[in-house]
């Protein structure tokens, strides 16, 4: 190991040494730029309506055009990883996507936006598998914890690009471009820091197609791609419009970014605490009773006076979900080869579907449908979600 080089030199697996660490806040300040460019947007539905004239439609495709990549992109990070070292390749993404999201303060137009929101979907479809293969790399007996911290990291980013964006524009410290462009510094940082790791690959090897193969004829794993886009969709869903439904509900802007600031850190709580709660429990049944709370939660956001209980029963529930989606396709194999082939699959066409579900509310927002005809579609989801749920469980191995 080169000891006069200024960058870090990460340890292979080893995590007593003193630069154990870095893995750690690597995977961290890596992970909470994965979600930004769609939920710092979020708190400011109603705002770039406002000041666009842009039609709900419109201001979703911001929303979902990010997920739509990272479903039809998916796959890039194959290419990307046999051309460039991950860390490298990591640290360019990262400062591509705080390019793309800064160009929002210095051109504050719609068509700036929706470029920045192309090139940051491309960007955060290749970094989400390519931090996967970081963990997988360097925490190859520590996976488990790893993807723990992934996980969270994703939430903890969703959740402060949710809070302060709506806070930064309703407290009048900033107006939006300046409010959405700040999440594009911390992608620039996030590079730089990730410039200077380096690692022995001596010992890596580049992941290729040939490892699987994707069992097509199988219809639990398209049971499996349903169940991941309901829940995705269901969860973006709320993330792009609950700020306008709530605004309905309560008539007070600075509010309805309160809750929804409220719904974000919930689901962080869902995500990291619920599960192992409900195992330590001896609970074997987390997933419905998961599902089972987005459905009592929707259903009580739809009721006059339970904005409280339903964002936690729905904050919660989303959070718990989404972990036990990514944990299915262990479920469901047998060894690690089907898990992979499942899991691409799941992730590709299960973020692809769930782009069309904030688009579907756009649509219904644009055709005058009022609020609890919304509710009623959020309501069916949720129940159609729980359905499909209990097909899974069934042939869990």
């Amino acid at each position: 190991m080169d000891k006069t080089t200024d960058s870090f030199m990460l340890p292979e697996l080893n995590m007593q040494s003193k630069a154990g660490w870095l893995i750690w806040a690597a995977i961290l300040i890596g992970a909470i730029n994965l979600r930004t460019v769609m939920t710092s947007v979020s708190p400011l539905m109603p705002a770039l309506i406002d000041e666009l004239k842009a039609s709900s439609i419109g201001v979703s495709f911001l929303y979902s055009i990010p997920i739509l990549c990272m479903g039809l992109f998916s796959q890039i990070s194959v290419w990307i990883i046999k051309k460039i070292h991950i860390e490298k390749a990591i640290s360019a993404l990262l400062f591509i996507q705080g390019i793309s999201m800064i160009m929002r303060y210095y051109s504050p137009g719609y068509i700036t936006l929706i470029v920045s929101a192309i090139i940051s979907g491309v960007a955060i479809a290749a970094l989400g598998p390519l931090i996967s293969g970081f963990v997988k790399k360097h925490l190859a007996h520590k996976a488990t914890l790893g993807m723990s911290v992934f996980t969270f990291s994703i939430g903890l980013g969703a959740a402060l690009s949710a809070s302060l964006s709506g806070w930064l524009y309703t407290s009048g410290t900033a107006d939006w471009p300046f409010s959405l462009a700040t999440w594009g510094v911390l992608s620039i940082l996030s590079a730089m820091f990730w410039l200077n790791i380096k690692s022995d690959n001596s010992n890596s090897q580049s992941p290729t197609n040939s490892d699987y193969t994707i069992p097509k004829k199988n219809i639990t794993v398209y049971f499996l791609v349903i169940f991941f886009a309901l829940q995705a969709g269901l969860t973006f869903s709320l993330m792009a419009w609950l700020t306008p439904l709530l605004v309905n509900k309560t008539n007070d802007y600075s509010l309805a970014t309160y809750y929804f600031s409220l719904f974000s850190f919930l689901q962080l709580v869902g995500s990291l605490i619920f599960p192992p709660l409900l195992e330590k429990l001896g609970s074997k049944h987390g997933e419905y009773i998961s599902a089972g709370f987005v459905l009592l939660g929707v259903i009580s956001l739809s009721l006059p006076g339970n904005i409280p209980l339903g964002l936690l029963l729905t904050g919660v529930g989303c959070g718990a979900v989404f972990s036990y989606s990514l944990m299915m396709p262990l479920q469901l194999t047998k060894n690690y080869k089907e898990c992979s082939a499942w899991s691409a699959l799941m992730l590709g066409g299960g973020y692809t579907l769930s782009s069309l579900f904030p688009l579907g509310y756009a649509v219904l927002q644009d055709k005058g449908s009022d609020h609890p005809m919304i509710f009623l579609m959020l309501i069916i989801q949720a129940a159609s979600l729980l359905g499909v749920l209990v097909f899974l469980k069934r042939r869990i191995v």
